[in-house]
C-alpha cells in the first residue's frame, strides 16, 4: 500500500489568490496520491492581495505533518518585504527533512525563517548583506522572468 504524500499550503496575509490554488490544482490532479492542506500561522481567515479574505481549514498545526510545505508568493509594503515574525515562528515547527517549496516571492519566507542557510538562493535573488546566512538573512530580487511586480 502506498502512502499518500502530505501537501501543505501556508497562506500568509498577502497572497496571491491565483497562486494560492495552484498547488492544489496541480497535487489534486495526481489520481489520490497527494493529500493538500491549506494553513494560515494562526488558523484564522488570511487576507489576500485583492478585496477579500480566504478562510483557511487548518492552522499552524498542519505544518508539523508535512511532506511537502508550499509557500506562495504575497505581498507587503514597502518594500523591501518584511516576514511577520508569526509566520517564521510557525515554520520552526516544520519536521526536518521536509521538502519545502517556495513560489516566487514566497522565498522570502525561507530566508527569513533561515531555512536557506547553507543552500543556495532561488535564482535570480541576492543577499543585501555580505554576512554570512542567518534567521536574519535579507535576501532580495535581482532579476525576474515574469512581468509581474512581484518576482
Amino acid at each position: 500500500m502506498t502512502s499518500v504524500h502530505r501537501v501543505v499550503v501556508l497562506a500568509i496575509d498577502g497572497v496571491y489568490p491565483f497562486e494560492l490554488g495552484i498547488p492544489s490544482r496541480v497535487f489534486g490532479a495526481a489520481g489520490g496520491r497527494y493529500e493538500v492542506l491549506t494553513c494560515s500561522v494562526d488558523g484564522r481567515p488570511v487576507r489576500t492581495n485583492s478585496d477579500f479574505s480566504i478562510a483557511v481549514e487548518h492552522g499552524p498545526e498542519a505544518l508539523r505533518t508535512a511532506d511537502t510545505v508550499v509557500i506562495p508568493p504575497f505581498v507587503t509594503n514597502p518594500l523591501p518585504r518584511e516576514v511577520p515574525q508569526a509566520v517564521v515562528q510557525a515554520l520552526a515547527s516544520v519536521a526536518p527533512g521536509t521538502r519545502l517549496v517556495s513560489i516566487c516571492s514566497g522565498a522570502f519566507v525561507l530566508a527569513a525563517a533561515g531555512l536557506l542557510d547553507g543552500r543556495p538562493p532561488p535564482t535570480g535573488w541576492s543577499r543585501t548583506s555580505s554576512a554570512p546566512a542567518s534567521p536574519r538573512s535579507h535576501w532580495t530580487p535581482t532579476s525576474c522572468s515574469s512581468t509581474t511586480e512581484m518576482c
